[in-house]
């Protein structure tokens, strides 16, 4: 029986000979498999799986949290909706989608997504929303979003960036 280890530096290592890197540096070394992870990803399509697979089953949770999490950054940036960014972040394994913070971040790029295509303003969702997805929000230009954040933005900054969207200061 293949134990889980054995099954993740094989994935490492068949992405590590695809790209050219030395095998045994990069399972030693996390930031050199966070380099590979998204080397493959992006540009690799044959490949993508199998990046998908490693990160997967990453051992370092930190790193694992922060490559998902750009890739997620980069994917919301390239949808044109919320459906677009929902049907990538499928593509995903259910280990991957239930981590908090990551499922929290996809969920906070629906809704700027959503916003961002004129769909509805869900107060109660902004006001409980993280202070990134705020900042996000008060940057973003939607007069009606930038008037709630200006008086019920969560922090000063948020406030300021919404108040500044409305005087056209941005």
């Amino acid at each position: 029986m293949t134990s889980n280890s054995e099954v993740f530096e094989s994935a490492v290592g068949r992405l590590a000979t695809a790209f050219g890197h030395e095998r045994e540096h990069v399972l030693a070394d996390e930031h050199a498999r966070y380099r590979l992870y998204l080397e493959a990803y992006r540009q690799s399509p044959d490949l993508r799986k199998s990046a998908v697979d490693a990160i997967a089953m990453e051992p370092d949770r930190a790193m694992q949290q922060s490559t998902v999490g750009l890739l997620l950054d980069e994917a919301a940036t390239r949808s044109a909706s919320d459906r677009d960014l929902a049907r990538w972040w499928a593509t995903w394994p259910e280990t991957i989608r239930r981590i908090d913070y990551l499922r929290r971040r996809e969920a906070e790029w629906e809704v700027v997504l959503r916003l961002a295509c004129g769909g509805d303003l869900n107060l109660s969702e902004v006001s409980e929303s993280s202070d990134w997805l705020q900042r996000k929000l008060s940057a973003q230009g939607r007069r009606d979003v930038a008037e709630f954040l200006s008086e019920n933005g969560r922090t000063r900054r948020i406030r300021n960036l919404a108040s500044a969207r409305l005087t056209g200061d941005l």
